[in-house]
């Protein structure tokens, strides 16, 4: 996973490099799996030390976590647990969700408890599909990607007569 780290106001720390990618790369991974520009910002001002993290998971969840104190390593440490709670708390909302039902029920073999009625004569519904209907297809998708639509008028290119 790639970080990105900013620093304003305050040198560049490789220790807080590193334990900030210890800390976030383990626990983001366990509870989001792949994560979208994940980037971290350290500064300080007149002696209040402020992270801010934002992210963006792989399901478009966006996560925006700040802190600030005395103390970079103590803020790193919230900041982390702050993004935890959030993951968590969405993945939650994501497992309470009620995404299971109507087609994607049904395509996962699930009781029909769970289905949506409207869509189970959809479902149910016979599919014939003639081959002469298959070759009629085949033929216009071939025609179109040559550029030979006989259906289409078109008109031959106008002369003009200067005179």
């Amino acid at each position: 996973m790639f970080f990105q780290f900013t620093f304003k106001k305050m040198d560049p720390s490789d220790s807080l490099v590193r334990m900030a990618i210890d800390k976030l790369e383990s626990r983001i991974q366990a509870l989001s799996g792949h994560c979208i520009n994940p980037h971290l910002t350290f500064s300080s001002y007149r002696g209040i030390q402020k992270i801010h993290f934002s992210m963006l998971t792989q399901d478009g969840f966006r996560i925006e976590v700040s802190h600030s104190g005395p103390d970079m390593y103590a803020e790193l440490d919230e900041v982390v647990d702050r993004i935890e709670s959030q993951l968590r708390k969405h993945k939650e909302r994501l497992r309470e969700h009620k995404g299971q039902t109507g087609i994607r029920a049904a395509a996962m073999g699930m009781p029909s408890i769970y289905r949506d009625p409207l869509w189970d004569d959809v479902l149910n519904e016979p599919k014939d599909i003639d081959a002469g209907d298959i070759m009629k297809f085949e033929a216009a998708r071939q025609m179109l990607i040559r550029g030979q639509d006989k259906t289409a008028k078109t008109t031959p290119p106008r002369e003009e007569v200067l005179n």
